[in-house]
């Protein structure tokens, strides 16, 4: 059989692979966000838990004990000792989830799987009373089930009261495959736990709600509590205090100082406990040693969410880094979340809520644009600077070192906000790269995310890391928009949260400067933008209002005489042209004329337009005097952006057509292939020992696992024509690339790469651009490369412990033979470092 035979053969076999939403920490450890917003800490149990599990199995009612055991007795020492034994996860495995209580953390939940056959097993779950109805069973069930099926189980079995409706309503919205049958009083459940599009759509919708409850009472308070406050204008906590009140929270606010009865004309509190009302959110500005009795008092006054303002933690050192994690485990037990610490605050323009919990006074006006920054202090310069260009913001948060609140959280929370419409971010790191990858990739969908992120480069000297690759890469899956300075990223998102998305890359441009013009066009050339002329039959609606000598092709110049009523007529006649889909105006005053005739012609001729073909696309400014430049126009029904620079409007257009295009393909299927057998290849690596790299005759093994069959090039020692394979960044986990090869074992610079999982779509783009021109590898083979790229993505997925694996590939004999392989490189040895771990 043939290589393309073969090939075709296997195509056929591929349907979709499902992969569970990443969790933020692990899928046996970390965060747990409950249905309310409340959070809990979830790890394995261990044998030194049987006290806790026995008291917690105390506390349950005798209703709960009878829904879990079918007996209101206790359970006996033997049970409780072997649920808290997970030595050997193949055989069982129980995951507790705890909360702070009087005599410190407590076990409120476990769920356990029990071997019953080698791809069976059992399922069982018991919640504390207090926390029922928070979706714990279905946590627990979604975890177990990723933890189940990575050592082969494919069913859970689950035997149920018939009156326990909450358990059996967990089974049956899971999105797993279901059977139930009705036995002796007894409900007998079968879940098919191998991921599906139903059971994954369902850990997002969840996933994104309950992340959506946690992030509510930052954004949304209905009381705040400013702890630290003071009388000194120059302190933090009064500063803090007095934009609070100066930006007419919608709510009371409360200053607490055990030194100060009154601040601001406002009574204070000498501890949030005095507060005589409910607080949800919390301000804490006082030095870091005070911080831990606070957020003691603050889980005892019921407040949902704390913003720590303090610093002294990870941005410091090692001593810091602990002192920040023992305040994250404080702060989860008692189910609170935090943004911080060493933050600025954030704020909500909502007209609803007007919420400044910031160190700015003078806040952007209220709009459609949300803005998260990881650092503060530049934080706030960007507020100022949106202030500045009059850009409207919905919300803004300062990070700080994100030790709970991610840029995760806030993406999926304003995913579901409707006053946001465009999602900003400066980011100098990642914590969950994978896990941000999926957010963003659905979030992308139907709002844009314009991203900066620092740190290209480790220095003038050196090239591109292989983190920024990864970023990269990501950036270009997910549908993100990278600028490359922070003024890119208002010049794009002032396009984007004022006019439309370009439909299309035909682009007028109307002008008095010949000079402008031109580098306007050049610019639009040069960001995949084309310059299109106005029809003839627009230009038959524009006899007569023209000036003499207006130039035509390819850009509308109106020459340096054009009166206020040519640009009238000009901006509505591109707008109308079916030929167009953007439309660029640039004004240059050459004389001395009344700036605001001009801006009311073009708002005249834009209304005119929307209300007849020119509804829909996308309109760019660019008037070059001090009064308009970098800022917006307002219109009868709209703003429109206003750029410094021709080149300025012309980029930020072009970026927004690329988002345009990525948003309008489909999402594209992440394949499986039907005769890949993860078991086999892990069994081969597992023969090899300590061994660095795989003998050839096991790697080629190793290959065929995953229906990898592409047989060896002739000859002793040919030369690859292309390096494609798997590389591994600590951080973001594996890499799929293909490169030229030039010698040597690390791709090129001539070289793509894609983050995992690839969809059909993206491995069709590795085998275009540089790399693929300048491999040599004959046009027929594209396919052949697409698919094996596809394999070795799935590879990544099913065996996270593998390490670099390389292949060369030289051109077939034929047509009908058209790839093969020089040489093969599998390292079975596992990734140094956590590619998924939390956020730092």
């Amino acid at each position: 059989m043939t290589v393309r035979e073969t090939e075709q053969t296997a195509t056929k076999a591929v349907r979709p692979y499902y992969l569970p939403p990443p969790f933020q920490d692990s899928a046996d450890h970390g965060r747990l966000i409950l249905r309310d917003g409340t959070t809990a800490t979830l790890r394995v149990a261990t044998l030194d838990d049987y006290q806790a599990m026995r008291d917690f199995y105390a506390r349950l009612s005798p209703q709960s004990r009878r829904m879990r055991f079918f007996t209101e007795n206790k359970p006996g020492e033997d049970s409780i000792r072997s649920a808290c034994d997970s030595t050997d996860p193949s055989r069982q495995l129980t995951l507790v989830v705890l909360r702070h209580g009087e005599q410190g953390p407590r076990i409120v939940a476990s769920g356990s799987y029990f071997r019953h056959t080698d791809h069976s097993a059992e399922f069982a779950v018991a919640v504390e009373d207090g926390f029922q109805g928070k979706g714990i069973g279905g946590l627990l069930l979604e975890r177990l089930s990723v933890l189940a099926s990575a050592r082969g189980f494919t069913h859970f079995m689950a035997v149920t009261h018939p009156a326990n409706r909450s358990m059996l309503d967990t089974f049956r919205s899971s999105g797993f495959q279901l059977r139930e049958q009705h036995e002796d009083g007894c409900v007998e459940v079968d879940l098919e736990v191998s991921p599906r599009a139903e059971s994954v759509a369902h850990s997002e919708m969840r996933d994104r709600l309950y992340t959506h409850a946690s992030i509510r009472p930052f954004f949304n308070p209905k009381a705040v509590a400013v702890i630290g406050a003071s009388r000194d204008p120059e302190g933090i906590g009064h500063r803090l205090l007095e934009n609070l009140v100066h930006s007419r929270f919608n709510g009371p606010v409360y200053p607490v100082n055990p030194h100060a009865t009154v601040i601001s004309s406002i009574r204070a509190h000498a501890s949030i406990l005095d507060i005589p009302d409910d607080v949800d959110l919390a301000v804490i500005a006082v030095p870091h040693e005070q911080v831990p009795a606070i957020v003691d008092e603050c889980a005892a006054k019921g407040v949902r969410a704390l913003i720590v303002i303090s610093s002294g933690y990870a941005e410091i050192g090692t001593e810091g880094r602990e002192r920040q994690e023992a305040l994250l485990e404080q702060v989860r037990g008692h189910g609170m979340r935090m943004v911080g610490p060493n933050c600025l605050g954030l704020m909500n323009n909502d007209p609803g809520v007007r919420l400044n919990a910031t160190f700015v006074a003078e806040a952007p006006p209220p709009g459609r644009i949300a803005l998260s920054s990881q650092s503060g202090a530049l934080g706030l310069a960007i507020l100022t600077m949106a202030h500045r260009r009059d850009l409207g913001l919905s919300s803004f948060i300062s990070m700080g070192n994100k030790a709970d609140v991610t840029g995760n959280d806030l993406l999926n929370y304003w995913e579901d906000d409707p006053g946001t419409d465009v999602i900003l971010l400066y980011l100098e790191s990642f914590g969950n790269p994978r896990r941000f990858a999926r957010i963003a990739r659905r979030v992308s969908r139907h709002k844009p995310i314009v991203c900066v992120k620092s740190g290209r480069f480790r220095s003038y000297r050196e090239p591109m890391s292989m983190e920024e690759t990864a970023v990269a890469a990501l950036f270009r899956q997910t549908g993100i928009i990278r600028a490359e300075t922070l003024e890119e990223m208002f010049d794009v998102a002032a396009l984007l949260g004022n006019q439309p998305l370009p439909r299309g890359r035909r682009t007028g441009i109307i002008t008095n400067s010949r000079g402008s013009g031109v580098l306007c066009m050049d610019a639009c050339s040069a960001g995949g933008l084309e310059v299109a002329a106005l029809s003839p039959e627009s230009l038959a609606t524009l006899q007569g209002s023209l000036p003499p000598y207006t130039s035509t092709q390819p850009i509308l110049d109106l020459t340096a005489n054009a009166e206020p009523a040519a640009f009238r007529a000009a901006t509505e006649a591109m707008l109308n042209d079916p030929g167009i889909d953007n439309v660029i105006i640039l004004f240059i005053p050459v004389q001395p004329v009344e700036e605001k005739d001009y801006t009311h012609a073009i708002r005249d001729g834009l209304f005119n337009a929307r209300n007849a073909n020119g509804a829909g696309k996308p309109v760019a400014t660019v008037m070059m005097t001090d009064r308009t430049r970098g800022v917006l126009l307002p219109m009868v029904d709209e703003h429109i952006p206003c750029y410094a620079f021709p080149e300025t409007a012309a980029h930020a257009l072009g970026l927004a057509a690329a988002y345009s295009d990525w948003r309008t393909r489909p999402p594209g299927m992440i394949p499986d292939f039907e005769e890949a057998n993860p078991d086999e290849a892990r069994r081969i690596a597992a023969e090899a020992g300590t061994a660095d790299v795989l003998p050839p005759d096991k790697a080629e093994a190793f290959l065929r696992a995953f229906g990898i069959h592409t047989p060896p090039a002739d000859g002793d020692h040919p030369v690859p024509a292309a390096t494609v394979g798997i590389r591994h960044d600590p951080k973001f986990g594996p890499l799929i690339f293909f490169a030229e090869e030039q010698g040597g074992s690390a791709p090129t610079r001539a070289a793509a790469h894609r983050v995992t999982p690839l969809t059909i779509e993206e491995a069709a783009t590795m085998t275009s651009g540089p790399a693929w021109e300048r491999s040599q590898l004959p046009p027929e083979s594209a396919d052949a490369v697409q698919e094996l790229l596809l394999r070795l993505s799935l590879m990544a997925e099913e065996l996270p412990e593998l390490g670099d694996l390389r292949i060369g590939l030289c051109p077939g004999a034929s047509a009908g033979d058209p790839l093969r392989r020089c040489n093969i490189m599998v390292s079975p040895k596992p990734v140094s470092g956590d590619s998924t771990g939390p956020s730092p």
